[in-house]
């Protein structure tokens, strides 16, 4: 498959607040579902809106600003003034806060985040969002674990471990271990009751990369994961728990988190997930008893459970935005317009369409169909580049909330 890139669009996201008919149960109606619940692979939105409210981090945003932090499960957020980062800004030390609760009833220590974040390094599934904390953790040297134990060993890691995850030599298997001994352990360790890290380089956005909202870097209760199934945290045969595919996780469905709410049920038919108030929460119960995050994605069917009470808050899309302000008008709802963002607006073309696909129609260029690879010729494609008035799907796909690209 071939792409052409037509335009990049800067678009307002939009939501549509309203009130519900139950007060303590807030409706969030969306679109997608979660992909995992496990932050090892959690690497898309709907995903992360699950997990934010499940899980901690060790720090979180405050408010807004992207630049300014609060505590979390540390109960200091790092800074060379109060000797929580090192003048050089390679060692940042994290204190974490005592007494906090896990769903699953065993209380967080340093060395939930120690493994925490062990597993994400080790874990490393391809396409996954580790390479984020890696690259942080080497100042950009490597964004894969394969390639950092290839520059520690000399030996690339498809050399050291078969399609099957068993090593294919006892020296494989030493330099494997020696490789987490020696290398990643070290990057995340237990000082007292804190957990330090320590980058091989500055790194700008380290605390931007594992702040809340950041899903990937979530705090998870070891024990539990280790008893259900998920790494042993030993250095012999970590491996074994190396790419995994999100359903071989044991938390890929299930809830060992210390955040506000607990999951009552993901119900992937109806692309819904269920929250319950988490009364132990170390920062105290939340107002709201329960969430409902229900996936929606035909619009239409979307709206009309909004404008039928059953939701307090629905994702319009800028496509709708005429529909939210009638809506809005008429006193049922509020409008909130989120931040600009990057999109990209593309059309991809199959070079060889599948033989036998009812789009080829004839199969031959006399009006009744098109060759198989017909997208192949380069003059076609552009064709249709250049046939595309991205203008006009600004004004009227996007209801003006976009800007071509130069």
């Amino acid at each position: 498959m071939r792409k052409i890139l037509l335009v990049t669009l800067t678009v307002l996201f939009l939501s549509l607040v309203a009130f519900a008919s139950d007060p303590d149960t807030f409706v969030n109606l969306t679109i997608g579902e979660p992909e995992t619940l496990d932050p090892l692979h959690s690497y898309d939105t709907a995903s992360g809106e699950v997990i934010l409210n499940l899980y901690d981090n060790l720090i979180q945003y405050n408010g807004e600003s992207v630049t300014d932090y609060l505590p979390m499960i540390s109960t200091q957020v790092p800074s060379v003034e109060n000797g929580l980062i090192s003048p050089e800004g390679t060692v940042y030390t994290f204190p974490i806060r005592e007494g906090v609760k896990f769903h699953t009833g065993n209380v967080l220590t340093p060395e939930d985040v120690k493994y925490s974040f062990h597993r994400y390094i080790l874990g490393d599934p391809s396409g996954g969002p580790q390479w984020m904390i890696i690259e942080a953790l080497t100042g950009g040297a490597h964004a894969s674990v394969e390639s950092w134990f290839e520059a520690y060993s000399g030996m690339p890691y498809s050399e050291a471990v078969d399609a099957d995850k068993n090593v294919v030599s006892e020296e494989a298997r030493q330099k494997l271990i020696s490789f987490y001994e020696e290398v990643v352990s070290p990057k995340v360790k237990i000082e007292g009751n804190s957990v330090v890290f320590t980058l091989d380089a500055p790194w700008g956005p380290f605390m931007n990369t594992i702040a809340h909202f950041g899903s990937w870097a979530a705090i998870t209760d070891s024990k539990w994961g280790i008893e259900n199934g998920a790494w042993d945290g030993k250095a012999d045969g970590w491996w074994k728990w190396h790419d995994l595919e999100p359903q071989e996780s044991p938390y890929h469905n299930a809830d060992a988190g210390s955040g506000p709410f607990k999951l009552v049920e993901w119900d992937s038919a109806e692309m819904k997930v269920v929250l319950e108030r988490f009364d132990d929460y170390w920062a105290g119960p939340a107002t709201i008893k329960n969430v409902v995050i229900w996936g929606i994605d035909e619009f239409s069917t979307r709206k009309a459970i909004f404008e039928a009470g059953d939701a307090d808050i629905a994702y319009f899309g800028a496509p709708y935005l005429d529909q939210a302000e009638a809506l809005a008008a008429e006193g049922k709802a509020v409008v909130t317009k989120g931040y600009p963002t990057a999109s990209i607006t593309s059309l991809h073309f199959n070079w060889l369409v599948a033989e036998g696909s009812e789009y080829l129609g004839s199969g031959k260029l006399d009006g009744n169909g098109v060759p198989r690879d017909f997208f192949s010729d380069i003059h076609v494609r552009r064709g249709f580049a250049y046939c595309y008035d991205g203008a006009t799907f600004v004004d009227e796909v996007l209801n003006g909330l976009g800007e071509l690209v130069p």
